[in-house]
């Protein structure tokens, strides 16, 4: 039971780093994008000056952030299914296994 516990725990701990993620990939590419975000035209930086190449490297670090939030919904989802299934295991009713026990009689009568 534990150890269901602690993938469910790791696995949200991962879903929350996927939004965090989310959230600095944005701010980056806010940064990156500045006014032309809002619609203005805007004057771009020549390639190759210190200007571009920090504007390039910011878009980098903002595709970065975006990859690692794909991959931490990923394994935060794929934890806590995990989780749920360890924690089902051991009331194994064939294909009620995932679902918890089922009690066929009550669903007969209730219907």
């Amino acid at each position: 039971m534990a150890t269901s516990k602690i993938l469910k725990l790791l696995g949200a701990t991962f879903i929350f780093l996927s939004i965090v993620s989310s959230l600095l990939s944005n701010r980056y590419n806010s940064i990156v994008m500045g006014e032309a975000a809002l619609g203005a035209a805007v004057y771009g930086y020549p390639k190759g000056t210190p200007e571009w190449d920090q504007k390039v490297e910011i878009r980098n670090l903002a595709d970065v952030w975006f990859s690692a939030g794909l991959v931490f919904a990923f394994l935060g989802l794929l934890l806590e299914v995990a989780g749920v299934f360890i924690a089902n295991s051991g009331t194994s009713k064939g294909r009620n296994s995932v679902f918890g026990d089922f009690d066929e009689d009550h669903w007969n009568s209730t219907r």
